[in-house]
């Protein structure tokens, strides 16, 4: 199921044995538009403030409750490696999480060892907010993201294309988005600004179906992921396929 990210934010994270806190954030990969890790704030049971927990481990979303429940157990969010969530978390550190939790073999990418910060690991809450540019022009912000709660795979960024005058939203698929730079904010994408705003209007309270997903993809004139077009340009999921269903 498509949720959005900003409606996750707060959920109560539950282990098997007890409430380990609520949902404070996501850290997920811009090249592969996967979810790595969700940010989870304790409560007064843990002396750390916040713990990284993989969303493998998330057994259930329950919308109506707003719950995550998990696989782990205290002990093991208790024993994980103590990460700082406010600085960039190094590559290293990830693969001794996942090492940790019991994810290990070809989840993780394979690079060298190093301690500096992953540059293309990010928070959602960072990058909510960026200013969202086209080949031609400044389209509008990110207003959210659209992420697959099986897969943990992001299907979309929500853009706020307002002008003047209209408040709307529309979807960039990320197979289009380009790079993202956190200096000046910034998302690029392979999109002209009035091809964006042309879009069809995105209303969070309507679900997203084919019929949907076929009017947006014809008017940005790319082929249907669906079909089988390349990720590049139909905006077929590029996260890990190990992860979908």
């Amino acid at each position: 199921m498509l949720r959005n990210i900003r409606d996750l934010y707060g959920y109560t994270i539950h282990a098997t044995d007890g409430d380990m806190g609520s949902v404070h954030d996501f850290y997920f990969d811009d090249q592969q538009w996967a979810v790595w890790h969700l940010v989870v704030t304790t409560g007064r049971w843990l002396s750390r403030h916040r713990v990284l927990v993989p969303p493998m481990s998330v057994t259930n979303v329950d919308g109506t409750s707003e719950e995550f429940h998990t696989a782990l157990t205290k002990a093991q969010v208790a024993n994980s490696p103590d990460v700082d969530t406010d600085k960039p978390v190094s590559r290293q550190r990830h693969a001794e999480l996942y090492w940790h939790y019991g994810f290990t073999g070809s989840v993780l990418p394979e690079e060298p060892r190093r301690e500096e910060g992953d540059s293309h690991l990010r928070r959602t809450r960072e990058v909510i907010g960026y200013f969202v540019h086209g080949v031609d022009d400044r389209i509008g912000q990110v207003d959210d993201f659209l992420v697959d709660d099986g897969s943990w795979i992001i299907r979309y960024m929500v853009v706020d294309a307002r002008s003047r005058w209209l408040g709307r939203k529309v979807l960039v698929p990320p197979g289009w988005i380009v790079s993202i730079k956190w200096e000046g904010m910034a998302v690029y994408v392979d999109l002209s600004r009035a091809t964006v705003r042309n879009a069809p209007d995105y209303d969070p309270e309507l679900p997203i179906d084919r019929d949907y997903e076929t009017r947006l993809y014809e008017s940005y004139g790319r082929a249907k992921y669906w079909r089988g077009g390349p990720p590049g340009h139909g905006g077929a999921p590029v996260g890990n396929s190990r992860w979908m269903h």
